[in-house]
């Protein structure tokens, strides 16, 4: 039988959440016509159902493709039509002048530390800013992890690790990790999920640091889902 707690990931991110979809284009075609009816009606199908659930979940794609040139392709003119309405081209990398790239490279910054106290003692110094420069990063996640491993090692030098309190979802590259941490207190209701947290942590008080609630309400769903 069907796990009463397992719901489908448009009902969990209903209201909430947004749906990251990388290189649509190889998404096979039945599923880009349904995502296509999904954009276009805001509604989706039920597994192995008629039934239509309403959901407003943002959606974000990408690709590194032209969208014009897709929707010549075969007849999937529904979906990259409805996209193409909608798009935001990113230049690459390599063209960005330094000012651009280190106004990037402050955006990372302020992604990555919640606790604001300490943004000042973990800002990019002009040192910080010109090793950066100085190796040309090819793609997006090179550049964010190197300013992880930047500002981790700045944080450790001055002995607030702890205390800097970075984003979980900066910190890791486990994907399912990142779709818990981006669920937060609504991860809480996902058996799947807090199974998932409970083997990767080990303990309630890190599984509710991670997740940004009281420990109280880990302990209430561990109880519930039986995890010890």
């Amino acid at each position: 039988t069907q796990d009463t707690q397992e719901y489908p990931l448009l009902s969990k991110l209903n209201e909430v959440g947004t749906l990251y979809i990388k290189n649509i284009h190889f998404l096979d075609h039945e599923t880009q016509e349904r995502l296509g009816e999904f954009i276009r009606q805001g509604s989706y199908r039920i597994f192995r159902s008629d039934q239509k659930v309403a959901s407003n979940v943002r959606i974000i794609c990408s690709t590194n493709q032209n969208i014009q040139q897709l929707m010549q392709k075969d007849d999937r003119q529904s979906l990259f039509g409805k996209l193409k309405k909608n798009k935001l081209s990113m230049p690459s990398l390599g063209t960005l002048s330094e000012e651009e790239l280190l106004n990037l490279a402050q955006g990372f910054v302020e992604q990555a530390i919640k606790t604001n106290v300490f943004k000042n003692l973990l800002s990019l110094t002009e040192k910080d800013k010109n090793k950066l420069l100085n190796k040309r990063p090819t793609s997006l996640q090179e550049f964010k992890t190197r300013i992880q491993q930047l500002l981790i090692q700045k944080s450790k030098k001055s002995n607030i690790y702890q205390e800097a309190k970075f984003d979980p979802t900066f910190t890791i590259t486990d994907p399912e990790l990142i779709a818990a941490a981006q669920l937060g207190k609504q991860a809480l209701k996902d058996r799947k999920i807090m199974t998932l947290l409970w083997n990767k942590f080990k303990n309630q008080n890190k599984v509710a640091t991670f997740l940004g609630v009281n420990r109280s309400s880990v302990n209430r769903r561990c109880k519930e889902y039986n995890l010890r």
